[in-house]
């Protein structure tokens, strides 16, 4: 069993096929080597398969802490230059997209993939988990699975097989309780050796 949550179980082979259809997903929006991708996203499965499908990309994977008040989310977002963004519309008592709105107002002038904010200029795309509406410039996360139906998965191995040791993985910042959130940048060698 590779993950248990509430929800049920789910094995590693099913873990596996999930991390290749979302890392298909993500090859479809445009992310590769390099790319930064966010995300803030409550803890299940897809956090998991996800983090997985991106750094297997050669993308680099930021985790954003669900207690992000807007602040500290516009920081990340642009200190990182996230290019792509997954997020959930709200979670408990944060509404993320009403905070991402605030940061880009632009989102409802622009059209999905093709955002253009002087607030966070690397930002491109993003996927919006949890909401039937949302402004015009994001995609919902339902949308952004199926566009994996155009990418072969063999694209996905060539991928893969570029990847290297040294190559960017995660970025992690600290919760910024007392200044603004601290990064650490870690490479997919230090995270398979600890």
């Amino acid at each position: 069993t590779a993950l248990i949550t509430p929800c049920g179980r789910m094995s590693y082979a099913e873990l596996a096929k999930r991390i290749d259809e979302l890392a298909r997903a993500l090859v479809a929006a445009g992310v590769g080597k390099g790319s930064h991708v966010g995300l803030l996203l409550e803890n299940r499965p897809d956090w998991v398969a996800l983090a997985f499908a991106t750094t297997g990309l050669g993308a680099l994977f930021v985790p954003i802490s669900t207690f992000s008040k807007v602040d500290d989310l516009a920081y990340q977002l642009r200190h990182a230059d996230i290019e792509h963004l997954i997020l959930s519309a709200r979670f408990l008592k944060n509404d993320y997209l009403a905070m991402l709105k605030q940061i880009v107002p632009e989102l409802d002038a622009c059209t999905p993939g093709k955002i253009y904010s002087g607030a966070l200029p690397a930002l491109r795309s993003v996927v919006v988990c949890g909401a039937e509406e949302f402004p015009r410039g994001c995609s919902s996360f339902r949308g952004f699975e199926a566009a994996r139906h155009e990418v072969p998965v063999e694209i996905v191995h060539v991928f893969r097989v570029d990847v290297d040791p040294e190559d960017d993985c995660y970025l992690l910042y600290t919760s910024g309780t007392t200044a603004r959130p601290k990064d650490m940048l870690q490479v997919h060698d230090t995270v398979a050796r600890n």
